[in-house]
């Protein structure tokens, strides 16, 4: 993540990101959302379950950031609205 997103404070973006994907999906790569086609360790729409864990890391690090900028703001989005 440091070297991706090198404008990130590492340490308090890690601390958000661990605990979004930990209430999202307790950082399994297998978590699937029954109520809509949510999947993986991020959560994201129409992720195919044989994407690779390091992949859907990546991936959802890049929506993190072009949704929010950086995951202290997607986890505050989260603590208010149940969802990122």
């Amino acid at each position: 993540m440091s070297a991706q997103y090198e404008q990130w404070d590492t340490k308090s973006e890690f601390r958000a990101l661990s605990k979004l994907w930990g209430k999202e999906s307790a950082w399994d790569h297998t978590a699937d959302n029954p109520k809509s086609s949510a999947y993986g360790i991020p959560q994201l729409l129409k992720l195919k379950p044989q994407t690779p864990a390091p992949e859907q890391i990546a991936r959802g690090l890049a929506y993190i950031e072009h949704r929010y900028g950086k995951p202290s703001v997607a986890w505050a989005h989260w603590r208010k609205h149940g969802w990122y």
